[in-house]
């Protein structure tokens, strides 16, 4: 369906005739309304270094302005204390102090919530974990799913070393648990009683043992199904296992990571059934660490997959799914990622949530694939594609030569290590032999004549001949065979000697033959890994951008996708071997973390920059409005009583000028914004509500064919939303309301997320006129020439109220928001009781043939009750809209109420400075050494201030979370070491 938008009103408001009245050049004041210059009026700290650092980059702004932020409260409780010492003699200090307090109330810390969303087993706690640099603080899994319960990761402001872990783990209700054990005694009850149904409900049998399992870890003395149905809710929610922490939180306090995370993980780990555990009764579980990512004030959240069906958890889970600023969808890719189910990463609920909240786009969104690191044939991946296997092919062809001379130079080691042992062991035997013969010549020789020492190489003749002259025959010829096994006993010594330089020698080239194997190898998988990324990657931004088109966008950047390897990440980043290399990951900047942690970082820096400069402005504001009284800068020539009657009283006129135009300003944005949603949005409502009723019987009709007849029943008594026990989660009242939404996306997304913005910036500019035109008449001369001074001072006080009007205006949109993500949101609960009739119907039905009845029941309802359904839907949506938008002048009149408040203020100032009692127009008076001595001790807090708003801030990059407290326990066997047998570099260069 084409809609047509109307042309927007213009806001900008047109010049007041009372305030041109005032004015020195009328034919020149409304081309300077916008643009009017501030006074000259010299700052007490003039170009602070986060005024002055606009030409950097981004995040080093966001690092001066914070640490200027950071300074400045400093600073601002020193003045407080300082004008608490003055009160007594200085009774105008209290005005200060107030103020001071308010600014630092206002002060907003930034928060922003970022969410990993996938299913079970995606390697969501992993990555979080490599995240914040902490191995196994969330317990995860491979094959399992691990994270049962929603897990807030935050920054641990303690600077306590025994407090340095923290976490506070959050449990549901009595009144949830009783809920939880009443759908399990429900499930014993049924399976109790032969009902003559269908077929065997395999499908209860085995939600029964889950939820035995489930009570096992919580009751540990219930672990038979005979012992459980023995006992009852009552004394179950009795017990003392869960009587004293249920609706309770409790916190835990660590010195080290190791410990926290032990002592949590049965409150988390829904796979480790070995003992005790919590996690059935724990619904939230928030961890407090130090951590880099989490200093600034992101909080991650480790949502868990689709495999509860608590009602506690799950509300828990929808409340951050409406919260999230951030979401990081996560997604196994060895499962496979291609255009066909490229759209079932992200759940077409979530994906609808993301849509209406203005949050599908690439500033809000990525996605990351995991475990890329995981092996898989990539000989036969390489050969699907030809341009790869063509790119791969000289390092396919490297492999198998270095493969085949390590397999050849092996060969030949192992003989010469064979050969090297048998000349070894001939060795022995051939020196037990010569020292049995050395020892039975000894035994025949003449006891009187010695033996002659054994020959050596070399030895004299004469010496022999004289030995053997004396000698028996039997003496001969063992002193020649000793002789003849020296000599082979000497060649034997040589060739060893020989044979150990040559395992050496082989050693060392199976060694570098090995490494090159190993460049080679990597270099290969290197080249599949960011193939197989990129074409993942492709299929995801493709889907990316046809939902965008479905949404009439198009895409302002492009969608960041990132291939993660959390496990490498985490060996790199904490092992001690920097020689180590994972094949297909040559350095840790390979595993993609490091580029997930500054997209994320650089999410934040916008809104950080906007809230610290919003504070910033403040302390700023505060500085020039003590500046004239601090300094004692009040004119000397002060305007009497009468004349002051007379000028108040027209100045007062022109801030009720400015209230009343403000606040038709404020109706005329109301009507803009009604004629918005009224002409784009609400004109839509009866097409989306025809339409949605159309398909509402083809929608319940696929519940039936995609249902088993048990899970039906179940779901039916638990008003349409369940996950069974394969952790499939079914939601019909999101199914009937997606219908409903398709029809009204894309306007909603262009009214509320597009045009309502515009019209807040043009509300504020012409706010910010209305101002301008204000000043510019209180600025006249002809109000009290010889007041000058003090007219530039409240001029330029009047204009800094802009910045104040900005944040304030901020807030007001910033409450419309959240007012229109949950206008989306009302519609299901809205569709859930208007079906309660049915689902209590069809969960009564019992008997056989009861699944044909209740489908059957269900079409009918939809056929005759769809169009009545999804218009109940609708009138929730309006409902919570019109409420906003009825409310627009009050909540944009509520801010205005405080920048008028804050104009009277200062015109108040002006006055009570610039004016004496009685007649007189000279008042001059002497300063008291009370207000000499606040003077010097302020002035000297203040010009420490300006000291450390000038000191010049290191900014260093974004940094990584190296764990350095435990040691690593990965698989070293993925992991080759490069400084073992070799020296050369570990650059990927190799030579045959």
């Amino acid at each position: 369906m084409v809609f047509k938008v109307k042309s927007e009103p213009d806001l900008t408001p047109p010049l007041q005739s009372s305030l041109d009245s005032l004015r020195t050049k009328p034919d020149t004041a409304a081309s300077d309304a916008g643009s009017i210059v501030k006074p000259d009026i010299e700052p007490l700290i003039p170009n602070p270094s986060w005024k002055t650092c606009e030409n950097e980059n981004r995040y080093n702004r966001v690092i001066i302005k914070e640490q200027a932020a950071r300074k400045a409260v400093a600073a601002l409780k020193k003045m407080q204390t300082t004008l608490k010492l003055h009160i007594v003699g200085n009774p105008s200090c209290q005005t200060r102090i107030e103020k001071i307090d308010e600014i630092l109330a206002r002060k907003k810390e930034f928060q922003v919530t970022v969410g990993c969303l996938g299913s079970t087993g995606a390697g969501k706690s992993t990555l979080l974990n490599a995240l914040v640099g902490c191995k196994d603080l969330l317990p995860s899994s491979s094959w399992r799913a691990s994270t049962a319960v929603c897990t807030e990761l935050r920054y641990n402001k303690s600077l306590n070393r025994e407090k340095a872990f923290r976490a506070e783990v959050v449990y549901i209700t009595p009144a949830e648990w009783r809920e939880e054990l009443q759908s399990i005694f429900e499930d014993l009850e049924q399976a109790s009683t032969n009902e003559g149904d269908d077929a065997v409900d395999e499908e209860q049998k085995e939600r029964i043992k889950q939820s035995l399992d489930m009570i096992k870890c919580v009751y540990q003395h219930i672990n038979t199904r005979s012992k459980l149905e023995s006992t009852s809710i009552d004394c179950l929610l009795e017990s003392p296992e869960v009587c004293n922490v249920l609706g309770s939180t409790r916190t835990i306090e660590k010195r080290t990571r190791a410990q926290l995370s032990d002592a949590i993980r049965p409150c988390i780990d829904s796979g480790d059934n070995s003992g005790s555990s919590h996690w059935p009764i724990v619904k939230l579980v928030r961890i407090f660490i130090k951590s880099s990512i989490l200093e600034p004030g992101i909080i991650l959240v480790d949502l868990p997959g689709n495999s509860d069906s608590n009602s506690a958890r799950s509300v828990i889970a929808e409340k951050y799914s409406k919260d999230l600023a951030v979401s990081v969808v996560v997604a196994n890719i060895t499962r496979g990622i291609s255009e066909r189910n490229a759209a079932e990463l992200l759940e077409k609920f979530t994906k609808r949530g993301l849509q209406l909240d203005g949050l599908y786009n690439a500033d809000s969104l990525c996605f990351v694939l995991s475990q890329t690191d995981r092996d898989f044939d990539m000989m036969q991946y390489a050969r699907q594609y030809p341009d790869l296997e063509k790119d791969v092919a000289v390092d396919i062809k490297s492999m198998w030569q270095f493969k085949g001379s390590i397999a050849e130079l092996e060969r030949e080691h192992s003989v010469a290590e064979k050969t090297q042992k048998k000349n070894s062991k001939s060795m022995k035997e051939l020196s037990s032999e010569i020292k049995r013969l050395t020892s039975k010549l000894n035994t025949l020789s003449n006891p009187y004549e010695p033996v002659p020492p054994t020959r050596k190489r070399g030895a004299d003749d004469t010496e022999l001949a004289k030995a053997s002259s004396t000698a028996s025959p039997e003496q001969f010829e063992l002193r020649k065979k000793l002789r003849e096994l020296q000599q082979q006993l000497s060649d034997l010594k040589d060739m060893v000697q020989s044979g150990d330089k040559d395992l050496v020698s082989y050693g060392r080239r199976i060694a570098y033959k090995r490494k090159a194997l190993f460049y080679a190898k990597s270099r290969f998988m290197v080249q599949c890994i960011q193939h197989r990324n990129e074409q993942s990657s492709a299929a995801i931004r493709k889907d990316y951008l046809t939902t965008l088109q479905e949404m009439g966008r198009q895409p302002s950047k492009n969608l960041q996708v990132f291939p993660v390897s959390a496990y490498v990440h985490l060996y790199y980043q904490n092992s001690h071997d920097s020689e180590k290399r994972h094949p297909g990951f040559p350095n840790r900047e390979d595993t993609q973390v490091s580029a997930l942690r500054e997209w994320l970082i650089g999410t934040t820096l916008d809104d950080r920059e906007r809230i610290v400069h919003s504070f910033l402005d403040d302390v700023d504001a505060f500085l020039a409005s003590v500046q004239p009284w601090i300094m004692n800068t009040f004119g000397e020539i002060k305007m009497s009583a009468d004349l002051r009657a007379q000028w108040e009283s027209r100045m007062e006129s022109l801030v009720a000028e400015l209230e009343a135009d403000l606040r038709n300003l404020t109706i005329k944005t109301e009507a803009t914004m009604k004629h918005l949603v009224q002409s784009n949005i609400y004109s839509v409502f009866p097409h989306a509500e025809k339409h949605a009723a159309a398909k509402a019987k083809s929608t319940a009709g696929k519940w039936g064919m995609t249902t088993h007849w048990s899970t039906h029943r179940k779901i039916n008594s638990k008003k349409g939303l369940w996950t069974d026990c394969k952790g499939r989660t079914h939601k019909w009242n999101n199914d009937l309301v997606h219908d409903f939404t398709t029809h009204i996306l894309r306007p909603w997304d262009l009214t509320f997320h597009k045009q309502f913005p515009q019209g807040k910036a043009r509300y504020f500019d012409a706010a910010k006129i209305l101002i301008s035109n204000f000043v510019h008449a209180i600025a006249n001369k002809d109000v009290f020439p010889d007041a000058s001074d003090g007219v530039d001072v409240l001029k330029d006080h009047v204009l800094r109220l802009q910045n104040r009007l900005h944040s304030e205006t901020d807030t007001a949109f910033d409450e419309m928001k959240k007012i229109i993500k949950e206008a989306h949101r009302m519609a299901i609960p809205a569709v859930q009781a208007f079906l309660e009739p049915m689902y209590n119907h069809c969960a009564s039905e019992s008997g056989t043939g009861h699944y044909l009845r209740n489908r059957q029941y269900i079409e009918k309802f939809m056929t005759n009750k769809g169009a009545q359904m999804h218009r109940v839907g609708k009138d929730a949506i309006k409902n919570q809209i019109d409420q906003m938008l009825d409310n627009v002048p009050t909540s944009l009149g509520r801010r205005n109420a405080i920048i008028l408040q804050l104009i009277r203020h200062e015109v108040k100032l002006f006055f009570d400075r610039n004016s004496s009692g009685g007649s007189r127009l000279s008042s001059r008076k002497a300063v008291s050494n009370a207000k000499v001595f606040l003077q010097k001790d302020l002035l000297a807090d203040i010009a420490a201030l300006a000291a450390d708003w000038k000191q010049k801030v290191q900014v260093e990059e974004i940094p990584d979370d190296d764990e350095t407290e435990d040691e690593m326990a990965l698989n070293d066997d993925n992991f080759v070491d490069l400084s073992k047998g070799v020296d050369d570099d570990d650059d990927y260069a190799d030579s045959d």
